[in-house]
């Protein structure tokens, strides 16, 4: 076997390690139960584990879907065997579930509602990207991206109060209809700027040749209609379903607020809360990820679809920039509106969260005392503490420094980890044959499908069924989740990095008696290298906001310890703590941005006056 082709094999055992087994272990898991096979030769069926215990067999068991669990206790001598079977129990269980059509129905609800909020948030935030002149156009994209790089549930917590405030003056929504409602301006707000990236783009690479024609022939509206809409219609169908993805597969912002109702918490119902229940509460992984299946397989679905469709849009034409539709002139007083929409939207997506939580920190605070249940919360405000008082606030917190440190180490090994998989992958499937051209769009694509949670359950039904040292050590599994959740993000930069470089060069490298690692080094890497920092930096912030991905594997980093404290405790130090992980996450997004307009910078003296 040839040197060069060791790290395109060990990065395909890397990824599918940490991606496609658990994902299969889902599927598998999901077929097997537990049963117990008494003396008398009845069985029954275990819900969770099964304990062997001073001459004792332990379990539970569930007469149907919701009903209360029902503690058994056998001896030894009255339990013939027990065993792993194979069956379709769990998924009868979770068909047969009453709340099943509630949990479709809120899932489908918020998701489709969030999709179409940042659809319309986007789109015309996109129209000013794309085809007008405004000023400092690429300063306002890059701002943009700022509700993106936030933790969907600290926008949902910072600004919960004021939304729902808003939603029940409008339209009087109360308990569950109230946390759906507050749940889609979240992720509106959170996924407006994943339009802005794509429709943007498209906007701005309309060909003016076929607009020119049908604008001679037709007029401005024909030329919208049989030009630009049919060039702008699959990505906006590509950019909506993405949200849609993102929003359904979404666990920390219905469950948050579900326990930030006005007078206590009303937990609605969706797959992903369902997911956690099962294997948190009910300690049953086979009902878990048979929960989760489903989910993964619709997922795929619509990305497939979404992928397609945005493939197709004018952004990855082959028409040049000067081809373009020219740019719309806006008037002063155009601008100034511009300006002004602009910045309301950002200041509700991001101002406003920020501002809500930096209120705990005064006398805003309160500390629910009884937890969140439907039969109210005892609150008490508490007008204690300040802000800015971040170190007294990580002394104050046992462990919140080892915490700390272990977030950051985590997130920054998944980025390199996963760019250095990306690298190889995507040279290979560049320059070699048909399966790796298969294989490595299919990892992204399962990768992008996979909600955080359900990877998050398969990986740890893997490290309980391998008990390998170097696999079951705590820092590893959190590691190779976060890979799997982003490496199709690692796998798009690096072939936007790496799609320039031309197949000739390296051949020519061969020709003159270059090694294979000298031609990657010089002809491969040198000239990419902005583009891989760019993709490791935009890597290391995505980990850093992801908390479902390591949510049931003891992961023990501060933001999950945060997002459960905050459940019951808005106070100073959790206020003060919030913002010290923001300001983590900014500091390697200032770095990126940075970067970008660096090379924009550059490329813009390298072009040739004429």
């Amino acid at each position: 076997m040839r040197p060069a082709s060791w790290p395109r094999l060990l990065a395909l055992l890397v990824a599918v390690h940490a991606l496609v087994v658990p994902v299969t272990a889902m599927v598998v898991r999901s077929f097997l139960v537990e049963e117990v096979e008494l003396a008398d030769g009845e069985v029954l069926v275990a819900v969770g584990r099964v304990e062997r215990h001073n001459g004792l067999v332990r379990f539970a068991t569930q007469s149907a879907p919701g009903a209360e669990r029902v503690p058994e206790r056998f001896r030894d001598d009255e339990v013939r065997d027990v065993r792993h079977a194979l069956s379709l129990h769990h998924h009868r269980f979770v068909l047969s579930d009453p709340r099943l059509t509630t949990m479709l129905l809120s899932s489908l609800g918020i998701a489709f509602g969030g999709a179409t909020l940042a659809l319309l948030l986007g789109l015309p935030l996109a129209w000013l990207l794309g085809r007008t002149d405004l000023r400092g156009r690429a300063l306002l994209a890059t701002i943009s991206t700022l509700p993106a790089l936030l933790p969907p549930f600290f926008v949902a917590l910072g600004a919960a109060r004021d939304w729902q405030s808003a939603v029940i003056a409008v339209f009087g929504f109360e308990g569950a209809a109230l946390q759906r409602a507050t749940s889609i301006l979240v992720f509106g707000l959170v996924l407006f700027p994943l339009v802005v990236w794509l429709v943007g783009p498209a906007l701005a690479r309309v060909p003016a040749g076929p607009y020119e024609a049908a604008l001679l022939l037709g007029g401005r509206r024909a030329a919208r209609r049989r030009v630009v809409w049919p060039l702008l219609r699959p990505t906006l169908a590509g950019a909506w379903l993405l949200a849609f993805v993102l929003a359904l597969s979404d666990f920390a912002v219905p469950d948050l607020l579900g326990f930030l109702l006005p007078g206590g918490g009303i937990p609605g119902s969706t797959f992903a809360t369902e997911i956690l229940l099962q294997w948190k509460q009910e300690g049953n992984a086979g009902r878990a990820v048979a929960t989760g299946g489903p989910l993964v397989v619709v997922t795929l679905v619509l990305v497939l679809l979404a992928s397609r469709w945005i493939r197709r849009s004018p952004a990855f034409s082959t028409h040049a920039t000067e081809d373009a539709v020219p740019r719309l002139h806006l008037s002063k007083r155009s601008r100034v509106l511009a300006y002004l929409g602009w910045a309301a939207v950002l200041f509700v997506a991001v101002g406003l969260p920020v501002i809500g939580v930096a209120s705990w920190a005064g006398d805003g605070g309160e500390s629910v005392a009884q937890g969140s249940g439907p039969t109210g919360d005892v609150v008490q405000v508490v007008r204690s503490g300040h802000l800015g008082d971040i170190a007294g606030a990580m002394a104050r917190t046992e462990g919140g420094m080892d915490e700390l440190r272990r977030w950051v180490t985590n997130a920054g090994s998944a980025a390199l980890l996963a760019l250095l998989l990306a690298v190889p992958l995507v040279h290979a499937a560049l320059r070699r044959g048909r399966f790796w051209r298969v294989v490595v769009p299919a990892l992204g694509l399962v990768g992008l499908a996979t909600p955080g949670l359900a990877l998050s359950v398969g990986s740890r039904v893997v490290q309980d069924a391998l008990p390998i040292p170097v696999l079951t050590d705590a820092s590893v599994p959190p590691v190779l989740a976060l890979v799997a959740r982003f490496l199709p993000v690692a796998l798009l930069m690096a072939w936007l990095a790496l799609r320039s470089i031309r197949r000739g060069e390296e051949e020519a490298g061969r020709l003159a008696g270059a090694g294979a690692w000298t031609r990657t080094a010089t002809l491969v890497l040198k000239p990419a290298l902005g583009g891989l920092v760019a993709g490791a930096l935009l890597t290391f912030v995505l980990a850093l906001r992801e908390i479902e991905a390591v949510m049931v594997l003891d992961a023990r980093i501060l933001p999950m310890r945060l997002y459960d404290k905050i459940h019951f405790s808005r106070l100073a130090d959790e206020a003060n703590l919030l913002l010290l992980c923001v300001l983590v996450q900014l500091a390697p997004a200032l770095l990126l941005a940075g970067l970008l307009a660096l090379r924009r910078l550059v490329r813009r003296k390298e072009v040739p006056v004429t």
